[in-house]
């Protein structure tokens, strides 16, 4: 009976062995994970952008886009189209990475319009840091006076802090 409780046990322990071999090999137990959603905000001295969303899934490219875009001043200055460039993620001096344009008899009722789509590869190594920093939006618009006019906005984390404090050791 001894010698049957000594192999049961030598075999119990190999399998466990192995079954732990196997598990650390092909179900690492670190993910890295790089997908994320960013929500953004920034106003100039006449326009007011809330709700610019980017996300970023791993392996799969980024999206950008929903941004909600407000004229601050009176809307019935503006004549022609409303053209709204965003860049994000690049260094140095680059081509927009979203282009968007409305016709200025498109504003709504609170002055605003919607823009929407994108999609690219930034590179993998910028932080979320990186990323708000480096995104700005540049709108032209004209007025009836047929002057032309241009704003560069940053922008900038919208988040409630009580949720962003739930995380540690993550850099945003």
């Amino acid at each position: 009976m001894r010698i049957h409780v000594k192999w049961m046990i030598a075999i119990l322990i190999l399998s466990n062995l192995l079954t732990f071999a196997i598990v650390k090999i092909y179900f690492p137990t670190t993910v890295h994970n790089n997908s994320f959603l960013l929500k953004m905000k920034g106003q100039g001295d006449h326009w007011k952008i809330n709700d610019y969303e980017f996300v970023w899934i791993s392996g799969h490219g980024a999206m950008g886009g929903s941004a909600n875009i407000t004229y601050l001043a009176d809307p019935n200055d503006i004549t022609g189209r409303i053209k709204v460039e965003t860049y994000d993620y690049f260094k140095g001096e680059a081509a927009p990475h979203f282009g968007y344009s409305v016709p200025a008899n498109r504003l709504d009722d609170d002055a605003s319009f919607v823009t929407g789509g994108g999609g690219a590869y930034p590179p993998d190594d910028l932080s979320v840091r990186e990323l708000v920093e480096s995104t700005y939006f540049i709108i032209h618009w004209q007025t009836k006076d047929r002057e032309q006019h241009q704003e560069k906005i940053h922008v900038e984390l919208d988040y409630y802090p009580h949720i962003l404090s739930q995380f540690h050791d993550i850099e945003f």
